[in-house]
């Protein structure tokens, strides 16, 4: 019998963060995933600070930004390889909009986030006459490195199992929980979207939304901005990109649509000179949260069982600030957790 003091199932983006956090605090656990690509696998890993629809900061932005760049180059010290990639964003909008723009940007104090205007000329290959708006502290993280680096990580240290966890194989005795071969004090579940089916989960949290990820070629379009119009363009260096993403709540399946693909490509063919060559197309599902906030906390008859979910588009950066906040949860047992995000939001 494997004894712990934390089991984690998952190892998306989520799972990785909290155990990166439990392992800082000197907490035992073990990582319990299965092989299959996740949502987090997929995602272009983007973060943006700005909300463009209502141009207001992205949530908690000034308190997120610092925790996840700190997080993010620890996992460049422990894993020895680039991980965070700043690159400003390059938003097109109309041209009539840039006295709204400016008007937000002083009314909103933006200044930390919106740099200046520029002109499509300014980049080769875009397409002529578009005005674009400079977003600072912005950029990706690799997700796929970091989590297939982190999985070996933990490898070695003889912290991951590979297992397609079973609900009906886990038993509750005296406060422990077991689960075949292990033992553990509390199990946190950071299983994304697969989250719809754990019995422990109050119903109606997730509004599960499927996503498309393009690699395409560009051959004219030379840029070190991410180009935002409805979709994105990220480079990726040699006129390599990732274009992205559907957003789209009503699907059968996880399986790459060619219509998405078509649809994004048509899309971002607005933006370009040259013909895009389809490489790769990909798609995952998000665990997306009805009210857009992570949801952490415990079961709210069984304190054993812990939840750390609900990440969502806005995961990179939002999910470093609240694993340090789940791990002090679970390291303490008494670490208030803010309403907003508390799983406790959910029961009736």
């Amino acid at each position: 019998m494997k004894k712990t003091e934390v089991l984690i199932v998952g190892q998306g983006l989520a799972g990785t963060l909290l155990s990166h956090e439990l392992n800082k605090l000197q907490i035992n656990h073990l990582v319990i995933s299965n092989q299959q690509l996740g949502a987090s696998h997929i995602a272009a890993g983007m973060y943006n600070p700005l909300v463009f629809k209502r141009l207001t900061k992205s949530w908690m932005v000034d308190e997120l930004l610092p925790v996840m760049q700190q997080t993010y180059r620890e996992f460049e010290k422990l894993l020895h390889f680039d991980l965070l990639h700043p690159i400003p964003i390059a938003k097109v909008i109309p041209v009539e909009q840039k006295s709204w723009w400016l008007e937000r940007i002083n009314s909103q104090q933006l200044y930390d986030y919106f740099d200046q205007f520029i002109s499509s000329a300014e980049i080769p290959g875009l397409a002529e006459n578009l005005t674009l708006a400079r977003i600072k502290n912005s950029g990706y993280i690799n997700l796929l490195k970091l989590l297939q680096h982190y999985r070996l990580y933990l490898e070695k240290r003889n912290q991951f199992i590979v297992d397609d966890f079973n609900y009906n194989a886990l038993e509750l005795k005296n406060g422990a929980v077991f689960y075949k071969n292990m033992q553990a004090q509390k199990i946190v579940f950071c299983e994304g979207a697969a989250s719809q089916n754990n019995p422990w989960l109050p119903e109606g949290i997730f509004y599960p939304a499927k996503g498309d990820v393009l690699d395409v070629f560009i051959e004219t379009l030379d840029t070190k901005y991410i180009i935002n119009k409805d979709i994105f363009i990220l480079p990726k260096g040699k006129h390599h990109f990732v274009l992205g993403s559907t957003y789209i709540h009503q699907f059968s399946d996880a399986i790459p649509d060619p219509e998405n693909a078509q649809m994004l490509i048509q899309k971002a063919q607005n933006l370009v000179k040259s013909p895009i060559r389809l490489l790769k197309h990909q798609a995952g599902v998000r665990p997306t949260v009805k009210d857009r906030r992570p949801v952490l906390g415990f079961n709210q008859q069984i304190s054993a069982i812990a939840f750390f979910n609900g990440l969502g588009t806005k995961g990179v950066m939002t999910g470093p600030y609240f694993a340090k906040l789940m791990a002090k949860a679970l390291s303490t047992g008494f670490t208030p957790i803010d309403a907003e995000v508390s799983i406790s939001r959910f029961y009736k």
